[in-house]
């Protein structure tokens, strides 16, 4: 498998290994809907990144160029999204 692609990978596995730790974490202290809706929204940007990453991996590496910005708009997002829900927990 192509090294952009298995790089990308293995921190999506570790973002939804950080994503179960949190939900466990807020489901732990009762949070609220805003907690709970950070949550969502933080899947949503789990999402959001593994489908660049598919997309990636179903055009080939060779498109990486074509790929690299979009692919690290996504990873800033989700890592934003990560720093805003444990800032608040």
């Amino acid at each position: 498998m192509d090294t952009h692609i298995k790089r990308l990978e293995a921190q999506l596995e570790e973002s939804q290994s950080r994503i179960a730790d949190l939900e466990a974490e807020i489901g732990e202290i009762d949070a609220d809907d805003h907690r709970r809706s950070q949550i969502v929204n933080l899947k949503n940007k789990y999402a959001a990144a593994r489908g660049r990453l598919n997309a990636l991996r179903e055009d080939g590496e060779g498109k990486w160029e074509l790929y690299k910005a979009d692919i690290w708009i996504a990873w800033n997002e989700l890592e934003n999204a990560f720093t805003d829900l444990q800032q608040q927990l």
